[in-house]
């Protein structure tokens, strides 16, 4: 599947995906766990070769093997930085659970990896905030409420596979049991901290991004940021009008 292609799906599960997701991990833990550099998942290329393409993967390599497995990196000339820190969380998650041949099983596991750190930071955030419904006071159902809250936002900024491998409602649902709460409590909105960088704006395009130091990573940028004269981006796919809501 082409990348702009994967990046446009808004309401598509793949079950074969879902079910692959749980092996693909465990199998690239062991691989590494046992082999290391020597992993024959190290050796997987992406379907497009392009030299710029071919990079990217060898960078997601080399940053599993650092950051994760204590190890040397693989591919001496290419950095060792997440080249996925810039993008948003339900882009991540197309490419950790739908990739496909796109993306390399390395480059799917530093997808999932980077969500998963995007999502413990945003709970911990959500941790010991004032209770709206009885302020000064301990409630159990400010407990229930916060977690729906927190999970219509996460489940909105999820792929439709990532959410039937969890299990998870989808986002108008938890956003429904949180309103239901909230009015019967005579209260119109909850003051509660957003998830950063959740979904990427209509109207954008994926590109690797180099930065004065030669450093390469995915990101998002909005059509209209590539029309002045000498913005420096290698265009990849397109990913146009990529549909969002807001709750």
């Amino acid at each position: 599947m082409e990348i702009s292609a994967l990046l446009r799906r808004t309401s598509v599960t793949d079950p074969g995906a879902t079910a692959q997701f749980g092996c693909l991990t465990q199998d690239l833990h062991q691989q590494l766990s046992m082999h290391g550099k020597e992993a024959s998942a190290l050796q997987e290329l992406p379907e497009e070769r392009t030299p710029q393409r071919v990079i990217m993967s060898m960078q997601a390599s080399n940053y599993l093997l650092t950051s994760l497995y204590d190890k040397e990196k693989l591919h001496d000339n290419v950095a060792t930085t997440n080249p996925f820190k810039g993008m948003d969380r339900l882009s991540l998650s197309h490419i950790a659970f739908e990739g496909g041949q796109a993306f390399t099983a390395i480059e799917r596991q530093v997808a999932f990896m980077t969500l998963t750190d995007r999502d413990l930071e945003f709970r911990n955030q959500t941790f010991d905030l004032s209770d709206p419904l009885n302020p000064g006071d301990e409630n159990a159902l400010w407990g229930i409420l916060a977690s729906y809250l927190r999970d219509a936002q996460m489940a909105s900024g999820m792929s439709e596979s990532e959410r039937a491998w969890r299990g998870w409602m989808p986002a108008d649902a938890l956003h429904a049991q949180a309103r239901s709460i909230l009015d019967r409590h005579g209260q119109k909105t909850a003051d509660f901290p957003a998830y950063s960088n959740l979904k990427g704006a209509s109207d954008t395009v994926l590109v690797a991004m180099i930065d004065q130091d030669g450093i390469s990573g995915w990101v998002n940028v909005p059509v209209e940021m590539l029309k002045p004269q000498g913005l420096s981006l290698r265009l990849i796919e397109a990913a146009t009008k990529q549909k969002n809501r807001t709750f």
